[in-house]
Formats: C-alpha cells, sequence, structure tokens
C-alpha cells in the first residue's frame, strides 16, 4: 500500500497557503495556521517550533505591528512547507 503521509501534508500545506491569503487579517491567518498545524502529525520541537511563532505572530499583532505579524506567520508556513518536503 503506497504511503499517504505525502499525500496529507500536501493537502494540508495547500490549505496553509490558501488560508491566510484569504483571511482578513493577520490575526485570522494566524487562527487558521494555528487550526492546522493541531491537525497536522508534529513531533514535540516542532509542534514548540510552530507554537513559538504562533505566539510571535500573536504577540506582533496585539502590537499593531501587522508585517512583522506576517513575517512571523510566513515563517510557521515555510516552516509546514520544508516539513512537507522532507517527508
Amino acid at each position: 500500500m503506497p504511503d499517504i503521509k505525502p499525500f496529507v501534508y500536501g493537502l494540508a500545506v495547500l490549505a496553509v497557503l490558501a488560508s491566510p491569503a484569504r483571511a482578513g487579517s493577520c490575526a485570522e491567518g494566524v487562527q487558521i495556521i494555528e487550526q492546522i498545524s493541531n491537525t497536522l502529525d508534529l513531533s514535540e520541537p516542532e509542534r514548540s517550533k510552530v507554537r513559538a511563532l504562533i505566539a510571535k505572530a500573536k504577540t506582533e499583532d496585539r502590537e499593531g505591528r501587522e508585517r512583522n505579524c506576517k513575517i512571523a506567520a510566513a515563517s510557521a508556513i515555510r516552516f509546514f512547507l520544508v516539513r512537507t518536503l522532507v517527508d
């Protein structure tokens, strides 16, 4: 039976990439990224890294730095992409 894991991760990454683009604000995009990260099978160090990026994005958003929020969110998305490519 073929390994379906890369396919599932690919779909999750596609959802992550598409969702923040439709989000009205960085905070909405971060919420979507957070939901997607909860559905992925991540190791504890990977989950910790994603949580740190999400926390940074939330902090930047709270302080009114939309650009920095987007940069942190993009880093989380980049992490998902690299993770998918490695698998």
